[in-house]
C-alpha cells in the first residue's frame, strides 16, 4: 500500500511537470506557426546591459582599444548602461503581402546627451522594403558617409527604398572584388527549410524551475512559470540543423565542438533565468523576461549583465502599415559610389569591377 501510494504520488508528479513543460514549450511553438498566430500584433522588446569596463579591462586589456574614450582617454572605473528600445508591428492577414514596422533606438548612458545614439524606423511591405535612419554616431556619419560619398542630409530623416535584389548583386559583387571568395551566403533549399522548422518544433528549449500564482495581464488570465533554457535540448538541435544543412552526419569531434562551444557560451552569459506568462485562453506568450550575466568563459569573472523584456500584445489590432509617399532610391543615392564600379544586376558572377 505504501509503495503503491507512492507510485502512484511519483506518476503523477511526474505528469504534473511534463505538462507545465508542454504549456511553456507548446506556447513557444505556436509563434513557429502562422497559421496559429495572431494575424496581427505589436512586439515590444527592451534590453538594458550594464558593463563595468574597469573589471572588463582586467581581463580582456586589448578590447579598450577598440572602444571609445572619453576626455580623459580611458575607461577606467566607467560604469556604462545601454538601453535598446524596439517596437515591431507585423500585419500578415492577407498572407500574401505580409507587412512589418520596426522602431528602434539606442541610447547608451555614457554620452549623457539624452538623445539617441541610433535611431531607425523600417517599414516592410511584401518584397518592398523602406529604412529611415533619424540618428547616428558622428564616426559613422563622417567615416563611412564620406567612403560612400554621401551627405548626411541626403539620408537622415528621410525614406530609402531598398531594393532586395540590387543590394543582394551589390553586396556579392563587393565581396568578390574586395578580395574575399568565400561566400558568406547559405542557399538553403525548401526541403532543408522544413526540415529544419521541425527540429524547432520538437525542441522543449525552457527547463521549468517552478510555476508561480497566475495573474491577470490585459485583462488575459495567464499562466506564470519561473524557466530557464535547457542547454541539452539546444545542444541537440543545432548539431541537427547543422546536419541539415551540411546534408550528411557530422562527425564525433564537430559535434564535441558545437557542445564545447554551447558550454563556453553558457559560462559567459549564465544559465538565463527568466520569467514567462502564457494566456490561459490561446497559449500565446504575453510577457518574457530575461536576465543574464556577462563572463569571461575562461576566468569565470563577471563583467556586466543584462535584462531582456519582450511584450506581446494589441492582437489582432487593426494597424495602418504603408509605404511611405516621399522617398529615396537607396541606388540613386550610392550612384556616385556606384559610378566607381561596372555594376549590373544582368549577370551575378563579377558584375562590376574597380575603375581604374
Amino acid at each position: 500500500m505504501v509503495f503503491t501510494f507512492f507510485s502512484n504520488f511519483f506518476v503523477n508528479a511526474q505528469t504534473y511537470q511534463n505538462l507545465k513543460t508542454d504549456i511553456v514549450n507548446s506556447s513557444v511553438l505556436k509563434l513557429l506557426n502562422i497559421k496559429e498566430i495572431p494575424q496581427t500584433a505589436e512586439i515590444f522588446s527592451q534590453l538594458k546591459i550594464e558593463i563595468d569596463f574597469d573589471k572588463l579591462q582586467k581581463n580582456n586589456k586589448d578590447i579598450i582599444s577598440f572602444l571609445p574614450s572619453d576626455k580623459t582617454g580611458s575607461f577606467k572605473n566607467k560604469k556604462i548602461n545601454v538601453l535598446i528600445n524596439n517596437q515591431f508591428l507585423y500585419d500578415i492577414k492577407d498572407e500574401n503581402n505580409p507587412k512589418t514596422n520596426l522602431r528602434l533606438n539606442l541610447f547608451p548612458d555614457y554620452f549623457n546627451s539624452g538623445e539617441p545614439f541610433v535611431s531607425l524606423e523600417t517599414i516592410s511591405i511584401n518584397k518592398d522594403f523602406y529604412l529611415k535612419i533619424s540618428s547616428l554616431p558622428k564616426e559613422v556619419v563622417s567615416l563611412y558617409f564620406f567612403f560612400l560619398g554621401i551627405k548626411p542630409e541626403d539620408i537622415l530623416n528621410k525614406w530609402i527604398k531598398v531594393d532586395t535584389e540590387v543590394s543582394k548583386y551589390f553586396l556579392e559583387d563587393l565581396e568578390i572584388n574586395l578580395g574575399d571568395n568565400t561566400s558568406t551566403s547559405l542557399s538553403i533549399s525548401e526541403d532543408q527549410k522544413s526540415k529544419i522548422l521541425q527540429v524547432l518544433k520538437e525542441i522543449k528549449i525552457f527547463k521549468i524551475l517552478r510555476k508561480l500564482p497566475d495573474k491577470k495581464i490585459s485583462d488575459q488570465d495567464v499562466y506564470h512559470y519561473k524557466v530557464i533554457f535547457d542547454k541539452d535540448e539546444i545542444f541537440k538541435a543545432v548539431v541537427q540543423i547543422n546536419e541539415i544543412l551540411e546534408n550528411r552526419k557530422l562527425t564525433q569531434r564537430e559535434i564535441n565542438q558545437i557542445k564545447s562551444g554551447i558550454n563556453n557560451l553558457f559560462k559567459a552569459i549564465g544559465n538565463l533565468p527568466a520569467d514567462i506568462w502564457i494566456s490561459k485562453q490561446n497559449l500565446i506568450p504575453y510577457k518574457y523576461s530575461l536576465r543574464y550575466l556577462l563572463k569571461d568563459p575562461y576566468k569565470l569573472s563577471t563583467y556586466g549583465r543584462g535584462n531582456l523584456l519582450l511584450e506581446f500584445k494589441n492582437f489582432n489590432a487593426d494597424f495602418n502599415i504603408q509605404a511611405p509617399s516621399n522617398f529615396k532610391n537607396l541606388e540613386d543615392i550610392l550612384k556616385d559610389y556606384m559610378k566607381s564600379f561596372n555594376f549590373s544586376t544582368e549577370n551575378t558572377t563579377s558584375s562590376f569591377q574597380f575603375q581604374y
